[in-house]
């Protein structure tokens, strides 16, 4: 169908080309739409005479066709082959100029320049990933880009990714590449040199047009349209376009980049003027003001915190935190760390009540350092993070300001399998992948190693107080041992094989473990004595075992439920249904007092109470639930889902109170601080992002 949009004009098709022929995989017109060029499914190119309606011969060869372009006065068109060919045309009479073999892999993208002297290519995929400019006379490459260096592969350096990805413009003048785990690069193909390159902001590695330096990427909702010389979001089209334009199956931009072409699934098409690189949302403007506002900002600011120091001290925390809710209007002081540590200080003289604000503290790409998924922990105050390198080393982070300031050499045992912090969060402790256990002292730099005595160790947990570690390992036998001493407190020979998981209860008097796949695959609890308390016989391969904050109960989760046991007793007390979770992920998280509990539910979270099992809120998730926190206080929890989007909700209403994107994998893990204020994600991609949040209390 061939349409000439205009707006408040019909609606209908201008001219209808064809009804007959296989499905149609690329269009491309000429600037004035005079001549056409269609590539069918199977590689098969028709030309179509515009003007008239009527079908040109189209071209002669065979199939393997799989980009198309038409030069701007519609002289001749370019074809792309998988098998990385280009040849341009005449339109007049379909010979063919020129034919060059420009990559080693399929044509994803091509242009040809307004004067027909010169075809712009482009290929992305492991046999090269690059973009070319070919002068036709010669068949010589004038000029290329190819992507930066990441890793190596046989000994050779690798430049070429499966997910690069990247678009010509119409004209062939410029081209965008977004390269995975690399740059976003506009390059200018005239002059054969770079023009920018920006932190790659694009997420998806398909769906993504360019005309100029404006980027529209489609491959999932919502679509978004980019400056690429910055890297900046434009404008998310999201909400602009129709509800059943969820999954935008094909699109289209202009050349001077003012409007683009949305089609869906069910036959709707939609157009959407775009915005360009200056623009700026009305809201971005600064309101003006009068002289004597832009100088006592400063005073005003100095005096309200002034006043809360005064209400904080005389107990007056209701009237604190009003006059801290006023600096919310005070321009440029909401962020500051005094307004921070000053609702840090009324938290607990209130109930958490709103979130006034989330924001991204930083963002750690840490690919080709750490391990994938990265073995990391949070200090439970929310002021220091641990991570591991894939060669050994152990950082020490400050989070706030998101600097390294110690690092533990790769020492014994090589990579970390999982961290924990202990002895209030002066130690870590670190699992290594050759089972032994390094323990860090993060004050002085003093190492220790637990080493593999009888047996590669398998497990370990630290207990809530963090003066006291259990640890398995493969001959079966469980220890104890006392931190920061790491003296044996009791020793337990479990099972005859690999111990698989542990747990330990917070003050230290009982011991879990999960015992090696086979006969004696069943979970053993102990008390004051050598022998098992209680034991629980033919258990699933990869359950999670948790106790109560006070010690009482032990939860034993797996794929489809959640169990609970009396601790001391081992009488069973119920379960609760639990669906979606991947192996190695948390099945189970629990508030600070130990009365709720938060589970995965196919594609929702269910919260429910600990003493009971009862559901007290099921909250709605747009995809399965991959990871999730509950706060101490149980009032909101965390989530993340496959859509990579981090949410925050409230427990009690059962809103979503917020939500925060910058991964580009999948989410791994979340931590939160005990205060609420802190969260620490982490990616299947290695990439660790801090986010601090702001709270509203009630005081009454």
């Amino acid at each position: 169908m061939l349409w000439t949009p205009a707006k408040g004009g019909s609606r209908r098709a201008e001219r209808i080309l064809s009804r007959r022929g296989d499905p149609i995989e690329a269009v491309a017109l000429s600037a004035g739409a005079k001549v056409g060029a269609v590539v069918r499914k199977g590689g098969a190119v028709e030309l179509w005479d515009l003007a008239r309606g009527r079908r040109r011969r189209g071209l002669r060869e065979g199939g393997g066709v799989c980009a198309v372009a038409v030069s701007a006065d519609g002289s001749f068109y370019a074809t792309g082959q998988v098998s990385g060919t280009v040849s341009v045309w005449s339109v007049e009479d379909e010979s063919r100029v020129a034919a060059v073999i420009a990559h080693r892999g399929p044509i994803d993208s091509l242009a040809l320049s307004p004067d027909g002297r010169r075809v712009v290519t482009a290929s992305f995929g492991k046999k090269d990933s690059s973009v070319r400019v070919w002068d036709l006379a010669t068949g010589v490459c004038a000029a290329g880009l190819t992507g930066p260096q990441r890793g190596t592969l046989y000994g050779e350096p690798l430049y070429a990714y499966d997910l690069d990805t990247g678009a010509i413009s119409p004209d062939g003048s410029s081209a965008v590449v977004a390269w995975w785990k690399g740059p976003l690069t506009t390059w200018d193909t005239l002059r054969g040199t770079v023009v920018s390159e920006v932190p790659n902001p694009i997420r998806d590695t398909y769906g993504v047009l360019i005309a100029g330096t404006t980027v529209l990427t489609t491959a999932e909702s919502p679509v978004r349209v980019w400056d690429a010389p910055t890297g900046s979001c434009l404008r998310d089209l999201g909400r602009d376009l129709r509800p059943t334009i969820v999954s935008v199956r094909a699109a289209a931009i202009s050349a001077d980049a003012r409007v683009a072409a949305f089609a869906d699934s069910f036959g709707g098409i939609a157009l959407r003027s775009l915005p360009t690189a200056d623009y700026r949302a009305p809201w971005c403007y600064a309101r003006p003001q009068e002289a004597h506002e832009l100088v006592s900002t400063e005073n005003t600011f100095r005096g309200r915190m002034d006043q809360v120091k005064a209400h904080t001290e005389q107990g007056r925390f209701a009237e604190a935190g009003a006059t801290l809710r006023s600096i919310q209007d005070v321009p440029g002081y909401t962020r500051t760390h005094e307004v921070r540590e000053a609702w840090a200080e009324l938290a607990p003289h209130g109930e958490r009540a709103s979130l006034l604000g989330a924001w991204h503290l930083f963002e750690y790409a840490a690919d080709g350092e750490s391990t994938q998924p990265p073995a990391v922990a949070l200090r439970q105050d929310g002021r220091y993070m641990v991570t591991t390198r894939w060669t050994g080393e152990v950082d020490l982070w400050d989070f706030q300001a998101s600097e390294r300031i110690l690092t533990f050499d790769r020492g014994e045992g090589g990579m970390a399998v999982d961290v924990r912090f202990a002895v209030d969060g002066l130690l870590a402790l670190v699992l290594t992948t050759s089972g032994t256990i390094r323990q860090l002292r993060l004050d002085d730099g003093v190492k220790r190693i637990f080493t593999k005595d009888t047996g590669k160790l398998t497990a370990f947990d630290v207990n809530a107080a963090g003066n006291a570690v259990v640890i398995g390992d493969e001959t079966g036998t469980l220890r104890v041992r006392n931190l920061p001493s790491g003296n044996v407190t009791a020793e337990l020979k479990s099972f005859s094989g690999t111990i698989r998981t542990v747990a330990l209860s917070p003050a230290g008097q009982y011991a879990a473990a999960l015992g090696p796949v086979g006969d004696e695959h069943e979970i053993h609890v102990y008390g004051n004595s050598n022998t098992p308390k209680w034991t629980l016989k033919n258990r699933s391969a990869h359950e999670e075992l948790r106790f109560s904050p006070d010690g009482e109960l032990l939860f034993v989760s797996y794929a489809l439920s959640t169990g609970v046991w009396v601790t001391a007793t081992g009488q069973f007390r119920y379960s609760v249904p639990c669906e979606g979770t991947m192996t190695g992920r948390r099945r189970l998280a629990l508030s600070g007092d130990g009365q709720l509990a938060v589970t995965p539910d196919g594609k929702s979270l269910r919260v429910w109470r600990t003493d009971t099992g009862k559901l007290v809120r099921s909250l709605p998730a747009p995809t399965w639930p991959s990871v999730f926190e509950l706060s101490r206080d149980g009032t909101f929890l965390v989530a993340g889902d496959l859509d990579r989007v981090v949410r925050v909700w409230d427990v009690r209403t059962g809103q979503c109170l917020r939500e925060m994107e910058g991964h580009a994998a999948g989410l791994h893990r979340m931590m939160l601080s005990d205060d609420g204020s802190t969260l620490f994600t982490t990616d299947l991609g290695s990439s660790m992002h801090g986010w601090e949040l702001v709270w509203d209390y009630d005081f009454r």
